[in-house]
């Protein structure tokens, strides 16, 4: 296949996943905008932790994999309106003047536990590995002995 043409096609599955994006987006800003935010924020965290328990039930059973995804693409769609709502509900929360520090925190806090989160659960996984034969990272983890 020559260049141009596999360009077009990376081209076109950007745009179609742009354009998905997009429409989910207007989709959650749409139901942030007209209801109630606090519950919003409410039922997408609790549709959020049901797909993520949902992952660990699919996981433990060793189901076929397209069930991992289906609780993938439902959480994902979760946190698309969850975040809508959540950065709608912000400026509510606090005075016009300290908003951008009330922002700033926020971001701050975001992508510390982004850091500190994954860091501390690859922690606890080799210390499993390394002290416990059941564990569930033992096949993924070289042995420490």
């Amino acid at each position: 296949m020559n260049a141009p043409v596999q360009r077009w096609r990376w081209a076109s599955w950007d745009s179609r996943k742009w354009f998905r994006c997009y429409c989910s987006r207007c989709r959650a800003g749409h139901v942030a905008d007209n209801f109630n935010r606090k519950r919003v924020v409410m039922w997408m965290t609790v549709v959020l932790a049901m797909s993520s328990a949902g992952v660990a039930v699919i996981s433990v059973l060793q189901a076929p994999v397209y069930w991992i995804y289906l609780c993938l693409f439902v959480g994902g769609t979760a946190r698309t309106f969850m975040w809508a709502a959540n950065a709608a509900f912000l400026p509510a929360l606090v005075d016009r003047k300290v908003f951008p520090r009330a922002v700033n925190w926020n971001v701050s806090v975001f992508y510390l536990s982004s850091i500190i989160g994954p860091a501390t659960a690859g922690g606890i996984i080799a210390w499993m590995a390394g002290h416990h034969s059941a564990s569930p990272a033992a096949p993924f983890t070289p042995s420490m002995r």
